[in-house]
């Protein structure tokens, strides 16, 4: 076999033509080999499979625009004179490896011998400076007010691009010279794309009754969108990785149980796993992870069982961004796995045996390549952010409604879960 396993898990060649890819699939099987290769040590059970009347969900991309101030911020750090702008120095250029992370630094070697280590010549030049400052009368204060937080770390011109598509004032926040506080006012709104999105989005939401979940990775991003609730009057919790169990159980059963909690901050990686929010039915990702299924189990987070009403999952992306780079690779790996792991493999038994020898057709390896995770695109511009017509056809989900009414009750019960009707496996020595 001249090729190698690694590189049948190669995502670059997703970006050839689906007409490529089937060819290729003909002539090598790469498909085929690796089905029969996985098939007897995977076991997959989707949630379609077995959990009880799970109401269903839809996922849309939402395009928001950059705001002049970002256009601003990002041009300069893409051109590496963001320094400039608020008058810092350049700093040394930080070597990276082939994926793009930072290489670590060596520890540099130390002398120790030419470290003054005399305590007896430090006290005696104190003794020498004190009578001088004493004799100092006149003291001149000067308070210089602080007009902004900058946070700029020029190591990472990613992140910083991240940044700059969250929100301007991850970079430089300003602040009021009279109180020395952060500034919270319209501005806090029309900085942003994607809190002009959120601006025109929410008060609808809350209008029609709804309850939402709004994940981002960022803590600092949490704290603004806190700032954003405070603006808008919206009740809201919040969960990171910086609080305690207990109040994590409190801000959870606040929001399960009092209806006038609208919204729950969530910190993606924190608050992604192992807890049941589904007094919720609107999700919203502030921004994407890289791996995409960090946002899928954040997405279940109240699409599970418990739930009762149909999940609407707003994923907001800055449109011709490295936002928009990030959601495209997600998406490659997600066509990646579903390439491998296919829906009809992986079952158990001897049907799963049987399906994993059968060639995959082309119709269907085109269908999966043509495949999208996400049923609905709405773009955002800067001058009309989203109009009515968008604004309604975003937030409709009487289809959806529609679509669990007519889903007819599951045939067999066992506990919690449904009878997967599989008559092939009656062999035991076939089950894994």
């Amino acid at each position: 076999m001249h090729y190698s396993f690694e590189s049948w898990f190669d995502i670059t060649s997703l970006s050839e033509t689906a007409e490529d890819i089937i060819a290729k699939e003909r002539e090598q099987n790469v498909l085929h080999m690796l089905h029969q290769i996985l098939t007897p040590f995977l076991l997959r059970r989707l949630k379609s499979d077995v959990a009880l009347e799970v109401p269903p969900k839809r996922e849309v991309v939402v395009y928001a625009p950059l705001s002049k101030k970002q256009e601003i911020f990002y041009t300069a750090i893409v051109n590496r004179t963001i320094a400039n702008m608020f008058g810092a120095s350049e700093q040394e250029t930080v070597d990276v490896t082939p994926t793009g992370r930072p290489k670590r630094r060596t520890r540099k070697s130390i002398n120790y011998s030419k470290i003054d280590d005399f305590p007896n010549e430090l006290e005696k030049l104190i003794s020498q400076i004190q009578p001088e400052v004493k004799r100092e009368r006149t003291v001149v204060e000067v308070n210089v007010p602080i007009e902004s937080e900058v946070n700029l770390k020029l190591q990472n011109i990613m992140m910083l691009l991240r940044k700059c598509c969250n929100h301007p004032y991850l970079i430089e926040y300003p602040i009021d010279p009279v109180t020395q506080e952060f500034k919270i006012n319209e501005e806090l709104i029309t900085t942003s794309g994607k809190f002009l999105i959120l601006d025109r989005m929410l008060p609808e939401l809350k209008k029609r009754g709804h309850k939402v979940l709004l994940f981002s990775q960022m803590t600092r991003m949490l704290d603004i969108l806190m700032d954003f609730c405070h603006l808008r009057n919206f009740n809201f919790s919040r969960l990171d990785g910086s609080m305690s169990y207990s109040e994590r159980e409190k801000n959870m059963h606040n929001f399960n149980t009092d209806p006038d909690v609208f919204i729950f901050l969530v910190s993606t990686r924190a608050g992604g796993l192992g807890i049941n929010l589904t007094a919720a039915d609107t999700v919203i990702i502030y921004d994407s992870d890289w791996n995409p299924q960090s946002d899928l189990q954040a997405q279940d987070r109240c699409h599970r069982i418990g739930q009762t009403k149909p999940v609407v999952v707003y994923r907001l992306v800055t449109a011709n961004t490295i936002d928009q780079k990030i959601v495209e690779r997600a998406a490659a790996k997600r066509k990646l796995e579903k390439l491998i792991i296919h829906k009809n493999h992986f079952k158990g038994g001897q049907s799963g045996l049987n399906q994993s020898k059968n060639f995959l057709d082309p119709k269907e390896l085109m269908e999966l390549l043509k495949s999208r995770d996400y049923e609905r695109e709405v773009k955002g511009s800067r001058e009309k952010v989203i109009s009515d017509k968008d604004l309604e056809l975003l937030l409709d989900r009487s289809d959806l409604i529609d679509q669990m009414n007519a889903s007819g009750p599951v045939k067999e019960k066992m506990g919690l879960f449904k009878i997967l009707e599989n008559t092939e496996d009656s062999n035991p020595e076939c089950l894994f």
